[in-house]
């Protein structure tokens, strides 16, 4: 390795260290992925490696080749250029992905189109859809009821019902919509 060659690759380890620091901080993972048409993953923090299974970072990078498009499932995967379209500043992520391990998971987040110091880059803060769903387990924003309570109200409703005349039969209806949480 020549003298500059060296100094640069420092300098990046430096970066990639002090991102390191503050990046772990965060809840959720955080990778970051160089604007330049590549998808090569340049950075990930601890908690994206505990995402996907592994290690730490290097591990993340080496199990994935740092290629952003080993983090998701072939039929959800699109360019991040493309989720970006319009709207860099926040865009959505929502893809099914696969562990170290060959767990097969769902992860939620957002990303953003940002100057950084590995220059003009993707930022994206990943959660899996498990994490999300603990996280709001038991919390009641909406005053609406949970599908649990939900479904116990509507047996007893249904219950208390059946005994009038005008009720024959019931017909129970459940809706599940894909990420219900955009339209709240």
């Amino acid at each position: 390795m020549d003298e500059v060659t060296e100094k640069i690759s420092e300098g990046a380890h430096s970066v990639q260290a002090q991102c390191q620091k503050y990046f772990d901080l965060i809840e959720g993972g955080i990778c970051i992925v160089p604007a330049d048409g590549t998808e090569r993953i340049v950075f990930a923090n601890q908690k994206a490696a505990a995402l996907y299974g592994c290690e730490d970072a290097e591990d993340f990078l080496h199990a994935f080749s740092s290629d952003y498009r080993n983090l998701v499932e072939e039929a959800d995967y699109k360019p991040l250029s493309e989720l970006a379209g319009d709207h860099p500043e926040h865009f959505l992520l929502s893809f099914h992905y696969r562990t170290k391990e060959w767990h097969f998971r769902k992860a939620e987040g957002v990303g953003s189109l940002k100057d950084t110091p590995f220059g003009k880059a993707y930022v994206l803060l990943l959660f899996s859809a498990e994490q999300i769903s603990s996280d709001l387990k038991g919390q009641d924003f909406t005053g609406v009821l949970g599908m649990h309570d939900f479904f116990q109200e509507a047996l007893r409703q249904a219950k208390e019902r059946l005994s009038l005349p005008a009720v024959r039969a019931l017909c129970p209806v459940s809706l599940d919509l894909t990420n219900f949480k955009e339209y709240n």
